[in-house]
């Protein structure tokens, strides 16, 4: 998914200031043996995911569906909303 094409200027600006992925802070253990299968788990795994910054690997149809159900901060949830209305 490019997200890169989504931001404008100051959302681009935004993103790379607060939202610089540090995989040391989101993935501080071993997630190989994650059951993404399980709906909690990729709940939980889609949240730590956006709300790290580490986009670059969401499937826009999983996002889709469990957009709604994600406690995210809102504003991102509103920029990943009109990214899938756009692009979806």
């Amino acid at each position: 998914m490019d997200f890169k094409l989504f931001f404008d200027f100051k959302l681009k600006i935004m993103y790379n200031k607060y939202m610089k992925l540090n995989s040391k802070y989101i993935w501080d253990y071993d997630i190989k043996g994650l059951d993404l299968d399980n709906p909690k788990v990729l709940i939980w795994y889609l949240e730590r995911k956006i709300n790290y910054g580490d986009w670059e690997s969401l499937d826009k149809k999983t996002l889709g569906k469990y957009l709604p159900k994600l406690k995210i901060n809102p504003y991102l949830k509103h920029i990943l909303r009109g990214f899938l209305k756009k692009n979806g």
